[in-house]
């Protein structure tokens, strides 16, 4: 025999407890949508950030070529 309280069985068969379970439910799937819209946007501005700091990197080694000294080698004069 299975034992099921009186108050359950009740609040079960109520359509107030259908109508709550059932905003519960939509909450639930619009919450969920809205963290992976978030988590989407987040994916893409971490996407964007690490591109633009290869740019940067490759300006700066670009730069760094530029601005280092350029060599120059004499010729040794002869002594006599």
């Amino acid at each position: 025999m299975i034992n099921i309280p009186i108050g359950d069985w009740f609040l079960a068969r109520s359509e107030a407890f259908k109508i709550l379970v059932e905003k519960f439910k939509q909450h639930k799937q619009a919450t969920n949508v809205s963290f992976l819209r978030v988590k989407d946007k987040h994916y893409n501005y971490d996407r964007k950030i690490n591109e633009l700091q290869a740019r940067v990197k490759e300006l700066e080694f670009i730069l760094e070529i530029l601005n280092a000294p350029k060599i120059k080698i004499k010729k040794k004069k002869r002594q006599q």
